[in-house]
């Protein structure tokens, strides 16, 4: 007993749902250059600040004297938002040591991790759509920045950045959410199902349904899926391929087709 598919020409494009996480696209930390007490903040978590806003006033020491004076503005060195404040009003400004951050957002990054099998089927430029748990019925549109080359040995995903425009400041990092992509579709020839092809001695091969008999066909394969793929060989449009027990078969067996 096997299952069987009917074969179609054409390229490959699917459409592929991953987790994503919301990253400012940069995210300033605000740190002293040298000692001070901190006076008043101007702001609060959450603000949108842009470029020149008063953030905090702290108070610096005079240059070889422990005592505090002259009041000091910090400014805000971006438009973006008041990601974290780390201090206390009063609290010793230190060097080095940051007060807060502005985060700017907006654009955001929207970053996954991305299967590996799923590297070879998208490009820099790729449009997604972004959907986050926030605003579920909203759609928000990016494109994909980077891809890296590299392929975590643990888990077996690469990092996938996706730019997405923010106007309205709504999106906020830590946002979680979801991104849909269609994988880049190359190469042209008959679509089979991945579980269909099997490989002996480096060849590729597919069983197609021959008036009740498996017969062994060869097939170069084109382009990879995750559940198809596209291969060119001795098949056509409309033949039946086997999609299970593909590797149990020899050629000439007799089938039973279940559903």
């Amino acid at each position: 007993p096997v299952r069987v598919e009917t074969v179609r020409q054409g390229s490959l494009q699917e459409k592929i749902q991953l987790p994503a996480d919301i990253l400012a696209l940069s995210d300033v930390k605000i740190i002293p250059t040298f000692l001070g007490r901190i006076e008043s903040f101007y702001v609060k978590e959450g603000d949108l600040v842009s470029a020149g806003d008063k953030l905090f006033k702290y108070m610096g020491p005079a240059e070889g004297d422990q005592d505090f004076f002259d009041d000091l503005i910090v400014r805000s060195p971006i438009d973006g938002v008041v990601s974290s404040i780390l201090k206390d009003v009063g609290a010793k400004a230190e060097k080095d040591i940051p007060i807060m951050s502005v985060a700017a957002i907006s654009q955001v990054k929207a970053v996954v991790d991305l299967p590996s099998e799923y590297n070879t089927l998208l490009s820099p430029g790729t449009s997604a759509e972004l959907v986050v748990d926030a605003y579920p019925g909203k759609i928000f549109a990016a494109k994909l920045k980077t891809l890296r080359p590299q392929i975590d040995t643990s888990s077996r995903t690469t990092y996938a950045e996706f730019n997405v425009s923010n106007p309205e400041h709504i999106l906020l990092p830590g946002m979680s959410g979801t991104i849909t992509f269609k994988s880049s579709a190359y190469g042209s020839g008959v679509i089979v199902p991945m579980e269909s092809i099997f490989v002996q001695n480096d060849q590729a091969y597919v069983f197609i349904n021959n008036k009740g008999l498996a017969k062994k066909r060869k097939v170069k394969v084109i382009q990879e899926g995750v559940e198809e793929a596209v291969v060119q060989g001795e098949l056509s449009a409309g033949m039946q391929v086997l999609s299970t027990r593909a590797d149990t078969l020899q050629d000439g067996d007799s089938i039973v087709i279940v559903k």
